[in-house]
């Protein structure tokens, strides 16, 4: 097989996934069953590792979601024969709407921008914090040894003389 025609295929398998994904309408319709607990994350409890990786996660979540418009593309039926006439309309409609909702949701698209990347500021900044911490932390843990071998050096040297 053609490595083009791999790829292309790779793509269109790419593209259908991100329209089932976008679909969804959350987890058991992802998962294909009800799930009736819901786990909320206890941040508390996670560890700087857990926790680092939490938040780099939910960002990538965030900025995934940040275009709330609506996309011609992803509207689909499921229909056999009604269901390119169904898609034809809803597009339609939704074109007619565009022309009210564009500017608000183009708004909401700036803010949701702008908020994941206040968010992505703050987690790089958090991240620059915790590594100068950790060296400060070092250095320090360094500087008591010396102190404590100089000292220990002093009074071996204090006892020679005795």
């Amino acid at each position: 097989m053609d490595t083009e025609k791999i790829k292309a295929e790779i793509q269109d398998i790419k593209k259908d996934v991100s329209i089932w994904y976008r679909s969804a309408a959350g987890v058991a319709d992802l998962a294909g069953e009800i799930i009736d607990r819901y786990y909320p994350v206890d941040l508390w409890e996670m560890s700087d590792r857990e926790l680092s990786a939490w938040m780099g996660d939910q960002l990538s979540i965030l900025n995934d979601a940040i275009d709330p418009r609506p996309v011609p593309s992803e509207i689909t039926s499921h229909r056999r024969l009604l269901g390119p006439i169904i898609v034809r309309g809803k597009r339609l409609i939704m074109k007619v709407l565009n022309l009210y909702t564009h500017s608000i949701l183009e708004r909401q698209r700036r803010f949701n921008t702008d908020c994941v990347a206040l968010q992505l500021a703050s987690y790089i900044r958090l991240r620059r914090v915790q590594s100068s911490l950790d060296q400060i932390t070092r250095q320090l843990a360094e500087k008591r040894e010396l102190e404590s071998l100089q000292r220990e050096k002093t009074e071996y040297d204090g006892e020679l003389r005795s």
